[in-house]
Order: C-alpha cells, then sequence, then structure tokens
C-alpha cells in the first residue's frame, strides 16, 4: 500500500482529479445502462438479421430443391456467400445425412455445439419437397462473440465506451489546468528568495519529493523554450522539461535527484550533455543535495554547472594528444622501416650478413654460458651458375627469391634466415640439438626440390635443388665466424657427394659419388 501511495502521488492533480470525475461518469453510464438499456443491443439485432436471411435462403432452397434445379440452387448460396460478409459457408445435406452440395469451407466452419437446434452463429432451417422432409439447409455465419481483444475492441458498444472515457478524460483535463492555472500557490515564494536564486550564475532547481519544481532560477529557465523563459515553471514535473526529457528520458527513475532521494544521499558530477532550443549543445555537471526534516525526505536542491568551455579545452588537449600519439607511430613505423631496411636482404627479405652475426653472435654467448644447444645449416643451390647462363640474370634472381622463400616456410619463429652471400643462406637454430637440426635441414631440402622449381613461372620447368651442412655448438667452438665455417665444410661434403642431401659437419665424403665440378661453380 505504501508503494501504492507514492505512485498515486507522483501522478499530477489534475491527471488524477480528472480520472476521479470520468471513474465516476463511467460508472453512472454503466448504471444507466443496466437500468433503462442505455446502449442498444446488438446481439438481438445481428440475431434477427440472421433469422430472415437464413428463412429466405431456407424458402428458395426448397423451391429449387423441388424442382431438381441443384445448379441454381448452389448458384443461389454461392451468391449469399460473396455477398453477405456474415455468412461463411453453406451446404444442403440429404435427410440421410450426405452433403448434397456446399458453398465455402463447410468442413472447416461448421462446427455447432448443439447438433439439432440453430444457434446465432450456426442456422440448421428443414427443407421440404412435396410436403415431405428432404433434407436441411446449414449455414455458418461469422462468430458474433469476438475470438480476440482486437475483436472485442472492434464492437461498437466498447468503442463507444471507450471514446466517451479517453473524451471525457481529455476534456476535464484541459478544463482543470485552466481552473489551476488561477490557484498557483507559487506566489507564497517571497521575492528576495527569487532574487537570491537568480543571483546564481548556474542553473538552479528546487523540487519536491514526488519531482515537482517549486522553484527555477533565472540560468535554468534561460535553457528552456521562449515561452518558458519568464515562466517560474511552478508545479510543473521536472521530466515534462523538454531539454531534461530529451536528455534523459522519460523516466524520472533514472535522473540523479531520484535516486539522491531514494537513497537520501547526495549525488554530485553527474555529466550531462544538454541540446538547447536553439540547436547549441552545453555541457554540465548535475549535483543534486537531498532536502530533510526529520528524517523524512521532503525535496531535492539541484544544481547544474555549465563545463561547456573546460570540456572544450580537454577536448583540445585530448586532440593534440592523439595528434603526437599518431606522429610517434609514424616516427615508430618509420624508424621500423628503416631497421628493415638496414637489417634485412632486400632481394629475399632474410638477415643480411651484418645484422645476421650482430643478432646471431649475441645468442651464440648466451647459448655457450648456457650450455644450452645450438646448431647452424648451411645451404645454397646446386648448379646455380647453369641458371644465370642457361636463362639469364633474371631468371637467376628468381631463383634466390624462390630459394629463400622454401628456407623460410617451415622455420620456426626464433630461428633465423641470413643471406650470407650469393645463393648462399645460413639458418641458425637456438635450441635446436643435432638431431632436430639434420630434420629440420632434411625438411628445407625436401620443400626446396618440391616447391621451389615450380613457384617460379617459366617457358622451362626448373628443376632446383640445394645441399645443406650442419654443425653444432661445441666447447671448442669460439665464435659464429667459426661455426658457419663447420657448417660450411658440411656443405662441402654434400657437394662433393653429390649434391641434394644434407651432411653433418665431420660425415665422410660418399664413397662412389659423381665428379664434383669446381666449387666454385655451384
Amino acid at each position: 500500500m505504501a508503494s501504492l501511495s507514492i505512485k498515486l502521488s507522483t501522478i499530477s492533480p489534475v491527471v488524477r482529479i480528472s480520472i476521479g470525475l470520468i471513474s465516476l461518469l463511467m460508472g453512472w453510464v454503466m448504471l444507466l445502462d443496466m437500468l433503462v438499456g442505455f446502449w442498444p443491443d446488438n446481439s438481438q439485432m445481428e440475431l434477427e438479421l440472421r433469422e430472415k436471411t437464413s428463412e429466405n435462403l431456407s424458402i428458395q432452397s426448397a423451391l429449387y430443391v423441388q424442382n431438381g434445379d441443384f445448379d441454381g440452387l448452389k448458384k443461389v448460396l454461392e451468391d449469399a456467400v460473396e455477398h453477405d460478409e456474415q455468412i461463411l459457408s453453406a451446404a444442403v445435406r440429404h435427410k440421410s445425412g450426405h452433403i448434397v452440395l456446399q458453398v465455402g469451407d463447410h468442413e472447416r466452419f461448421w462446427k455447432p455445439i448443439d447438433s439439432k437446434n440453430s444457434t446465432i452463429d450456426f442456422a440448421r432451417l428443414e427443407i421440404t419437397a412435396n410436403s415431405d422432409p428432404w433434407g436441411e439447409l446449414e449455414i455458418a455465419f461469422k462468430p458474433s462473440t469476438p475470438k480476440s481483444i482486437l475483436g472485442w475492441l472492434s464492437k461498437p458498444a466498447v468503442v463507444s465506451f471507450l471514446l466517451l472515457c479517453i473524451g471525457g478524460f481529455v476534456l476535464y483535463m484541459f478544463y482543470l489546468r485552466g481552473v489551476f492555472s488561477y490557484l498557483n500557490p507559487s506566489n507564497v515564494i517571497p521575492d528576495r528568495v527569487r532574487v537570491a536564486f537568480d543571483a546564481f550564475s548556474e542553473g538552479v532547481m528546487m523540487l519536491d519529493n514526488t519531482g515537482r519544481i517549486m522553484i527555477a532560477n533565472k540560468m535554468f529557465r534561460s535553457w528552456s523554450d521562449e515561452k518558458d523563459k519568464d515562466a517560474d515553471l511552478f508545479g510543473k514535473f521536472a521530466r515534462d522539461i523538454p531539454w531534461i526529457s530529451n536528455s534523459m528520458g522519460a523516466d524520472q527513475k533514472n535522473y540523479p535527484w531520484s535516486k539522491a532521494m531514494e537513497v537520501q544521499q547526495s549525488v554530485n558530477g553527474w555529466p550531462l550533455k544538454i541540446t538547447l532550443p536553439s540547436g547549441d549543445s552545453i555541457k554540465v555537471n548535475i549535483n543534486c543535495s537531498v532536502i530533510q526534516d526529520e528524517g523524512s525526505v521532503r525535496g531535492c536542491l539541484v544544481t547544474f554547472d555549465d563545463v561547456t568551455e573546460l570540456d572544450k579545452i580537454n577536448a583540445e588537449l585530448s586532440q593534440t594528444m592523439g595528434k603526437l600519439q599518431k606522429s610517434q607511430a609514424e616516427i615508430e613505423q618509420k624508424n621500423d622501416e628503416l631497421y628493415r631496411l638496414a637489417t634485412r636482404d632486400p632481394m629475399t627479405g632474410a638477415f643480411n650478413r651484418r645484422a645476421f652475426f650482430e643478432d646471431a653472435g649475441k645468442i651464440l654467448e648466451e647459448h655457450r654460458i648456457s650450455k644450452r644447444p645450438l646448431c647452424a645449416i648451411m645451404s645454397d643451390i646446386d648448379h646455380f651458375k647453369k641458371f644465370n647462363d642457361v636463362h639469364g640474370h633474371a631468371v637467376g634472381d628468381l631463383v634466390i627469391i624462390a630459394f629463400a622463400k622454401a628456407l623460410g616456410v617451415p622455420l620456426r619463429t626464433k630461428d633465423m634466415l641470413c643471406r650470407y652471400g650469393g645463393e648462399e643462406f645460413v639458418v641458425f637454430l637456438p635450441d635446436a640439438t643435432p638431431e632436430v637440426a639434420m630434420k629440420i635441414a632434411e625438411r628445407l631440402r625436401q620443400e626446396v626440390e618440391q616447391r621451389a622449381g615450380p613457384s617460379i613461372r617459366h617457358t622451362v620447368p626448373l628443376n632446383i635443388t640445394s645441399s645443406f651442412g650442419v654443425a653444432q655448438l661445441e666447447d671448442d667452438v669460439v665464435d659464429l665466424t667459426m661455426l658457419i665455417d663447420r657448417a660450411d665444410q658440411g656443405l662441402y661434403v654434400a657437394k662433393k657427394s653429390g649434391r641434394n642431401r644434407v651432411k653433418f659437419y665431420g660425415e665422410p665424403i660418399e664413397a662412389n659419388a659423381p665428379p664434383e665440378e669446381p666449387r666454385d661453380l655451384h
């Protein structure tokens, strides 16, 4: 009951009185209808009309049946169903129970509750031929009782009742608003209080516990429409102020002053963007202080601090910071590009020799101290000089690019690929044991053999193979150059053993290997 009284107290007195008056009026109308039949009985009129329609069709049906003209009878029933919107279907049933003819979806609409007598929705009329019972005429009408709320609301009596309620309520409300305008209690507020409130540079309003405005200062009123700028807004709900409802919605439960009065605590710094009638926008911070009297909430004092200029300055600072961050990101991107140009081979994208020795040398030293495994692979293209001599240097460059791409695809993220010189490449494998390095080298060899040649579009299919030498970091390896030199010796063994194979440092040259041309031919 307490919650109900609170909800009723939030309704405007004009609305509450209008509801009471229209309720009394409609109660009196309903009593008159019970006593003297104020509303016409449409159901009785509808029943009489359906009875006449059914009797006419029954007489015509008897004539056509007696003459044996069932085609003519069907035409009569079709005209009736087509032109009378109240008739859904009709059928002529012989006394044996067999339907002789039907119009409309009779099986769907013919569902009478009473199997013998007629009702307002289902008519049964006897057909006689030569004074003897012949059968029945069955007519299914539209349901007289609405099957949905929309159908019930469309009944003339209900429509009239609703129009009377709504129209009477609106008339009462407009009339009472006019009456209350002459009884404005805002005159009890002293002028000195108004002057003091108008002196504030921020917008100020004082509300009662239902959200009605008790007083609003000049700055607050200046944000309203022209018609409200000179009004004191006394007794008006804050939610009815256009810029408040447009900015915060129509539900005053979400307003900061409603929350402050609900929890009986101040609410400060509530941000809000207001669109004025002129089209300009301002930003304010709302502060709400609860007004209490002996523990009960009587209202709330609300101030609106205009922070538009401060917000504009902050926005400009944020924009400047954004530009600085963007410039910094562009500089970092340029630095990354410069670093890539300085450390990468422009043709293949692999590390160049200088950058490789700088980074890989540090990694090798860390692995030496921590006794972690590390391997290096030296590889080059078999018979590379023949590609340049037979197909030209342009094709030779494509062969190197395809070779580098094939080497880079299967590698781990921490592995390093370096173009050591010409068609020679070094693969640096941190934390790789000799067994792992040999497997990686074999996988690289297969990748080159299977994919490098087909990836180059050329008039003549190119068969590209490569040889690999593998070496591991041992106690006697003093630097990166020595490790690469051992891998290069393994490569030399692979070349001398017939090419297109992988050899570990220290392995002997295979017996019965084919003769080898000088190594500088590759």
